[in-house]
């Protein structure tokens, strides 16, 4: 009888184990139906080969958020889980604006004239908690990293790509004069236009001079009457690539005498070309 005791104790030990195991691979099977080789979008826009996750969600340290048009999009190609962690690795897919197609489009490294597929590895590790609800904390924990199917990029991006992904396409007359309705025209009878006093010329990013992009970003906004500064920048024409923050960040630090009429300072609305040109 203390025989059978024993045999029964050492069974019932055991169960626990190979529970574990068999969770972790049910685990595994549902998130590779879920991952491999599908499209998902960083929440956060996060740049960098590696990231790191705490099991939350969070980034480790100081990861750097980029623009979406480069640090958005991923495509998962490899999944590994264990009883610690899991591990994700895929390639960036960078968005490049085709003006035929009115439309931003995906570039992938093995699509660049040299092939610079680093820049467009990314692997990501979450750690796994230990006591019973770790998938509920792994589920949980993905859905802070990555979009759902049903949540509008436009809700994430910064505020001067909303107008352009509002209407999926150019903004046109209607939705500029919208959201510019209190401001004066620059060609308007009786207003001096602004006059460009400093300027400084935006960067190429490596993604741009990966894939050899060149062209033209549109840009709308209002030069201030009090300061001369250009504010409530929005986007009108792409060009993709991380170009379009860069395009910003310098105009930006551009100087305007301000417009006048009938002698006095107004804020008036302009259109600005930033050409990109690679030499």
């Amino acid at each position: 009888m203390r025989i059978f005791c024993a045999v029964c104790l050492l069974i019932l030990g055991l169960n626990p184990t190979l529970s574990a195991k068999d969770n972790i691979e049910e685990m595994k099977k549902s998130l590779v139906a879920k991952y491999i080789g599908k499209v998902v979008t960083l929440r956060h826009f996060y740049t960098g080969r590696k990231i790191l996750f705490n099991a939350d969600g969070s980034p480790t340290g100081s990861a750097r958020i980029g623009p979406w048009t480069t640090g958005a999009k991923v495509e998962i190609t490899k999944l590994d889980l264990n009883e610690k962690k899991l591990k994700l690795q895929g390639n960036r897919i960078f968005l490049y604006f085709d003006r035929q197609q009115k439309a931003l489009i995906g570039l992938r490294a093995n699509q660049a004239p040299a092939n610079q597929n680093k820049l467009a590895e990314l692997r990501i590790e979450i750690p796994l908690i230990k006591d019973n609800d770790r998938e509920p904390a792994l589920n949980a924990a993905l859905e802070s990293i990555f979009l759902k199917d049903s949540e509008s990029l436009a809700n994430f991006v910064p505020q001067f790509w909303k107008l352009f992904l509002s209407g999926k396409t150019i903004p046109g007359k209607t939705e500029q004069d919208a959201w510019y309705k209190a401001e004066i025209k620059s060609d308007e009878t009786g207003v001096v236009a602004p006059q460009l006093t400093r300027n400084v010329l935006p960067h190429y990013t490596e993604e741009a001079r990966m894939f050899r992009c060149e062209g033209i970003v549109l840009l709308a906004g209002v030069i201030d009457k009090d300061t001369g500064k250009i504010r409530d920048l929005q986007i009108i024409v792409p060009l993709g690539l991380g170009l379009e923050e860069s395009a910003i960040d310098n105009v930006e630090k551009w100087q305007f005498t301000p417009g006048r009429r009938n002698g006095q300072p107004v804020s008036v609305k302009a259109n600005i070309e930033i050409s990109f040109r690679l030499y």
